[in-house]
């Protein structure tokens, strides 16, 4: 059998991914379409779920990475950070074996799925155990990303120092990797999509190695960090030492047009969309339309090894709104021409949207879905709701919203009846001027209606909080105060310390809000994360100090996201997550709840 025209993978280092992205299964269906072979492969879960948790790999990961900081045991050092850090991802208990409860706790949640399948847990090395405790396999995770695959910043000289070096166990898992993917010969196109800055180190050894073992393909990195990093790429020599090209925005035409080149022995050069080393990137080409897309595949991917048994759908394009000044995923002068427009989507694409569905329930078992657009508006989630139930389809599922203008109680019956289970909306601030000032486009009262509705129709409201740069502390206090006393209705609070993200509005207009870039920040490689200066902002011990007091005082929260450990961190590097947890919501037969 021949090699693929295309193998496609997405490497590690990614915790936070607990379905399979849509990215590459969307690519492989739309190049299938056009008669190309492609091969996909999630190295990400492959090497967490697979590799990293065989208990031989996790000694070697103790002992193989202790040089890597001072000298001394390295398990030691791991539970002194891990356990430093506000708030603590992980406490490891050193020799102490976990309750035979932990260890069904860990079983019922799926955690640690592989190792209880092949080595009985009290078999494990002693001081290995506590990593079977329900949760600390992110924080360990999370730990060896920061040790091992972090720079010291992300300026280009310092990743480029760092992915020269050498990583024995990620390397070791690479190459039984590609010995599989590769085993039919070498692609015309090996293509690497990233989604975060902490798979640009792992992504750089795969293609290094992925250059030895097939010389001859064209290796093409994608995905939204290059699209977010896009203007810096080609100024990033060692990028280009690995890579011959990155495709920014939507990949499908690109890619098509890279693999006609490489057929026709052209170069790479005037593809829209494509970054090529010392030029800047050529403008995209509008994608192809939504309802004109193949629906993902996942044949090739881990189907056992993703933490959460959902799937991706995608209503529609980009976001209706996409005028918010803070927000990642809007890419300005591109997100606005390619949006899906507000009046929505045809009959057509649900009815081939409710068709994907019971094929992937078919295929994979299926039963929960998660929407993954940025902002569905209101009345297409109606629709979608409403077509579910035409069908009689038994589906549960859940997606991002906005508090559009006209929701009422009726509408989130609807979305309940259809098997909706959790809403999460974007709030940030109670403050008028707040919330005009970043162009959220929402009155609070309307909002607060829409969160009672959506409760008392047994839906779970989530509600995302933003303390910015522009909140005086008394305004924190009273978004908080103003969520604690709705603590009957939301059923979880998600608070973020702000990230500067290098392409947003916000850091277009970075002087008029006050943000200052330090040395070397212009050139950031974490583009969702850029470090600032801003006079006045909460530091981040406040914040971690009010958080807790917030705690202590009116909810129950747990942290969500840790703290990374940064030596550069200035304010607005370190992130903070929150969750508030509520009682579940009941549906009601008749009014408003007593």
């Amino acid at each position: 059998m021949s090699a693929p025209d295309a193998v496609l993978v997405f490497p590690p280092l990614n915790i936070l991914v607990t379905h399979p992205e849509l990215g590459i299964p969307q690519l492989t269906a739309n190049l299938r379409k056009h008669g190309r072979t492609v091969a996909q492969a999630d190295a990400n879960m492959e090497f967490m779920y697979r590799h990293l948790c065989r208990p031989q790999v996790l000694e070697r990961c103790f002992r193989e990475l202790a040089w890597r900081g001072p000298r001394g045991d390295f398990l030691d050092r791991a539970a002194r950070a891990m356990n430093a850090a506000k708030p603590a991802p992980l406490r490891l208990k050193l020799g102490r074996s976990p309750s035979r409860e932990l260890y069904r706790r860990a079983a019922r949640e799926n955690l640690f799925s592989n190792v209880k399948e092949t080595v009985p847990l009290p078999e494990l090395p002693e001081a290995l155990r506590p990593l079977a405790e329900p949760g600390a396999w992110r924080g360990f995770v999370e730990l060896l990303d920061a040790v091992t695959f972090r720079p010291p910043s992300w300026s280009a000289e310092d990743v480029a120092a760092l992915s020269r070096e050498r990583f024995p166990v990620l390397e070791e898992f690479y190459a039984g990797f590609l010995d599989r993917v590769l085993a039919r010969g070498a692609p015309k196109v090996f293509g690497v999509t990233l989604c975060s800055a902490s798979q640009l180190i792992p992504a750089l050894v795969l293609a290094r190695l992925a250059r030895e073992r097939a010389p001859s393909s064209r290796i093409v990195a994608g995905g939204v960090w290059c699209t977010a990093a896009g203007e810096l790429l080609p100024g990033f020599a060692a990028f280009f030492e690995r890579f011959d090209a990155a495709v920014l925005h939507e990949g499908e035409l690109p890619l098509l047009e890279i693999l006609d080149r490489v057929d026709s022995g052209r170069g790479l050069e005037g593809i829209g969309g494509v970054v090529l080393r010392g030029r800047a990137p050529e403008p995209p080409a509008a994608p192809i339309p939504l309802e004109a897309l193949e629906f993902p595949v996942y044949d090739g991917l881990p189907m056992d090894l993703y933490p959460m048994p959902t799937l991706a759908v995608r209503l529609t394009r980009g976001c209706h709104w996409a005028q918010c000044t803070f927000c990642y995923h809007v890419f300005p002068g591109y997100t606005e021409l390619h949006s899906t427009p507000k009046e929505g989507v045809s009959d057509r694409h649900l009815s081939r949207i409710l068709d994907h569905m019971d094929e992937m329930h078919r295929l994979y078992g299926r039963t929960h879905f998660t929407l993954s657009d940025n902002g569905a508006p209101g009345a297409v989630l109606r629709r979608f709701a409403r077509s579910l139930r035409e069908r009689g389809s038994a589906y549960t599922w859940e997606s991002l919203a906005r508090f559009d203008a006209g929701l009422d109680e009726a509408h989130f019956r609807d979305l309940a009846a259809s098997g909706c289970k959790e809403l999460f909306f974007g709030l940030e601030t109670v403050t008028k001027g707040e919330l005009d000032a970043f162009s959220k486009g929402i009155e609070l009262e309307p909002a607060d209606a829409q969160l009672r509705s959506c409760w008392r129709s047994g839906i779970a409201p989530f509600v995302f909080l933003l303390c910015h740069p522009l909140q005086p502390r008394e305004s924190f206090h009273d978004t908080l105060r103003w969520v604690s006393e709705r603590a009957e209705t939301i059923y979880k609070v998600i608070l973020f310390r702000f990230c500067l993200a290098r392409f947003t509005r916000a850091f277009l207009r970075r002087a008029e809000l006050g943000l200052r870039l330090p040395a070397g920040a212009e050139g950031w490689l974490d583009p969702f994360n850029v470090p600032y200066r801003a006079p006045g902002e909460l530091a981040i011990d406040d914040f971690i100090r009010e958080a807790e007091a917030f705690e202590a005082a009116h909810l129950s929260l747990r942290y969500s996201a840790s703290v990374a450990p940064s030596a550069s961190t200035t304010g607005g590097l370190a992130r903070l997550g929150l969750t508030v947890w509520g009682r579940w919501p009941t549906p009601r037969s008749g009014g408003p709840e007593a």
